[in-house]
């Protein structure tokens, strides 16, 4: 469940990633490259602790719009990366262990389990 959850989570960062190049395209405005000046100053400000809006708001709010909607594509593209991190470590956890990282049931995998743990009691009947 937790990797359908975190592929949910990626597919709509695409959508909104093509959502800005789209933006950007109708009104001729450039998109940054992945090297340019301002996309890696954006790359390095998003590794600042701890990563908030406030670092981010003066751009959003004396920029232009085409300055904004690069700022947001740099920061799906980072979204996007630490996400695919993310389900490359949830499909290790599911294949080695049978079930996500994280999942509910407390109780460790079936394989290691005791054999007693792993017999399914019957009920005693009263008589």
């Amino acid at each position: 469940m937790e990797i359908k959850l975190t592929n949910v989570a990626r597919a709509s960062l695409e959508e909104l990633l093509e959502d800005y190049r789209d933006y950007l395209r109708v009104r001729d405005l450039p998109i940054w490259n992945k090297q340019s000046r301002e996309a890696l100053y954006v790359r390095k400000l998003a590794m600042t602790t701890p990563l908030t809006f406030d670092l981010f708001r003066e751009f959003v709010e004396t920029r232009p719009a085409e300055v904004v909607a690069n700022i947001a594509l740099c920061l799906i593209h980072q979204t996007n990366f630490l996400l695919d991190r993310q389900l490359k470590a949830q499909e290790k956890a599911f294949s080695g262990g049978g079930r996500s990282a994280g999942a509910d049931d407390p109780r460790p995998p079936a394989s290691e389990r005791s054999t007693e743990e792993t017999q399914v009691s019957r009920p005693t009947t009263v008589p």
